[in-house]
């Protein structure tokens, strides 16, 4: 893969020396191009970053947990449900974690796979890219997604119980 790669800068140096084109200038002018892309693109994932450990270190899933609603719901369940739209990452830790605790044929364990596959990172989708064009006004589309991810984990609890 290194050689292919070293391959492709030869051949762009070379195309830019045949053309007679300054390639170092062409360089430091697209990374200049590519930084002010950067920029909003890494304010959107530190915030995101920070919410998401603000939410681990406060304990607010704990605190949901002792709802009467989510009292028969495991808390890593519970957290993967309030962390898949943030992490894919994350919540595939989680994913981890509960196979672990409760076996691969754990009804929490069926309903966390189906939450995994069924449901999007909407939150990190809307603040990468919305953020990364400039769109300011996006609250139905996040809103729309939202919707659609806790539509996606009602079925999945549905699903499991119907099927297995």
């Amino acid at each position: 893969m290194n050689k292919i790669i070293l391959i492709f800068i030869a051949f762009i140096v070379i195309y830019g020396t045949y053309k007679k084109a300054n390639c170092f200038d062409l360089f430091v002018e697209g990374a200049k191009e590519g930084f002010t892309l950067f920029i909003p693109l890494f304010t959107a994932l530190l915030a995101l970053m920070f919410f998401i450990n603000m939410m681990i270190k406060t304990g607010l899933v704990q605190t949901i947990c002792q709802i009467p609603l989510f009292k028969n719901v495991s808390s890593e369940l519970l957290s993967m449900m309030f962390l898949r739209p943030f992490s894919s990452s994350g919540s595939l830790l989680l994913l981890d974690q509960i196979y672990q605790q409760y076996g691969l044929n754990h009804f929490f364990s069926m309903v966390a796979t189906f939450i995994q596959s069924s449901t999007d990172t909407t939150l990190y989708v809307a603040s990468l890219y919305l953020g990364s064009l400039g769109i300011k006004n996006d609250s139905k589309a996040v809103g729309l997604g939202l919707f659609l991810d806790a539509l996606a984990i009602l079925f999945a609890f549905i699903m499991t119980i119907i099927f297995f």
